[in-house]
């Protein structure tokens, strides 16, 4: 039988709480193919959420490599390249979006919150940088909270860690505690310490296809670093540890070694380094708000488990 020459594309539109958009939310949709020749879009209209199904030209070549983007006023737009069509679905093609609100905020979950749901990573913020319960903890919470951003990173990155599977446990197990007396939390990354298995456990998931290993270069963008592996299984907001073997700290009864967490925009090297690296030299670190976006999106795209860290984004309280 021929191949046929339309397929359909089914475009959902959620919003920062990951519960699907309100409906009175007119969101412009814009969907256009992979000619490299035409930057027309084939649809460019506004709908209410839920949107209709779209039946779009199937070519069975690079042009059915679709690009998606949402925006509405209010919200900040988001999109993802490329959505790959396939005539043979029974069901549309899907595709999540998620839009935040342009003035947001984060809503944490509360200490107690915390405990209950995600005790490994409440582990780590009750507990001082030799791994001992800190009563200080509730109020440097609190701190957090408040400084927003360094947080919702964390809290980015510790979700990203307890979704890889190693060939023991996750790198989130291996976690001892953040190290509190160095830089700590910050808006791009986070420093720890950890058991020095996970080096091991890393290379060997590295050696298994589901990280890679990063070149010289990449190293000097984390001074002090020994080695660097960068998760493979996203297009966005893939997870790269990176470890600082020299450094060393005995937290309860393991000489730890020193870890650094970030998430890159982009898996591609020369669009990390020339569009965020060189981007973020001069308008500031990556924004765990973009991170979170990115890997909601990404990981719906590959039909992983929900990104679901602690925290919502929702509108600025007025």
């Amino acid at each position: 039988m021929p191949t046929p020459t339309s397929t359909r594309l089914q475009v959902n539109i959620f919003d920062g709480t990951r519960r699907p958009i309100s409906n009175d939310v007119k969101i412009l949709t814009t969907i256009s193919d992979g000619n490299p020749d035409n930057h027309q879009p084939l649809v460019r209209r506004h709908y209410n959420s839920p949107l209709p199904p779209f039946e779009v030209p199937f070519h069975n070549n690079l042009w059915d490599l679709y690009t998606v983007l949402a925006s509405a006023d209010g919200f900040l737009q988001a999109g993802f390249h490329p959505v790959k069509l396939d005539y043979k679905l029974v069901q549309p093609q899907r595709i999540d979006v998620m839009l935040i609100p342009s003035d947001n905020s984060f809503n944490f979950n509360s200490y107690d919150q915390l405990q209950q749901k995600y005790p490994a990573v409440f582990k780590l913020l009750s507990t001082n940088s030799s791994g001992v319960d800190d009563a200080g903890a509730p109020a440097r919470y609190e701190e957090l909270q408040n400084a927003g951003s360094p947080l919702a990173a964390l809290f980015n990155f510790t979700t990203a860690l307890d979704a890889v599977h190693l060939s023991v446990g996750k790198p989130l197990d291996y976690l001892e505690s953040i190290d509190w007396e160095g830089r700590g939390l910050e808006q791009d990354r986070f420093f720890g310490w950890a058991d020095p298995e996970l080096v091991h456990e890393v290379a060997e998931a590295a050696a298994q296809g589901q990280f890679e290993k990063q070149s010289q270069l990449d190293l000097l963008q984390h001074p002090g670093a020994t080695s660097s592996y960068k998760q493979k299984k996203f297009g966005e907001a893939n997870l790269q540890l990176t470890f600082h073997e020299l450094a060393r700290k005995q937290v309860g009864d393991k000489n730890c070694v020193r870890v650094e967490t970030d998430i890159d925009y982009f898996q591609d090297l020369a669009a990390h380094f020339f569009l965020e690296v060189i981007a973020n030299k001069f308008n500031g670190p990556t924004d765990p708000r973009s991170v979170y976006v990115l890997r909601w999106i990404a990981g719906r795209v590959a039909g992983q488990p929900e990104f679901d860290p602690p925290y919502t984004i929702e509108p600025q309280a007025v």
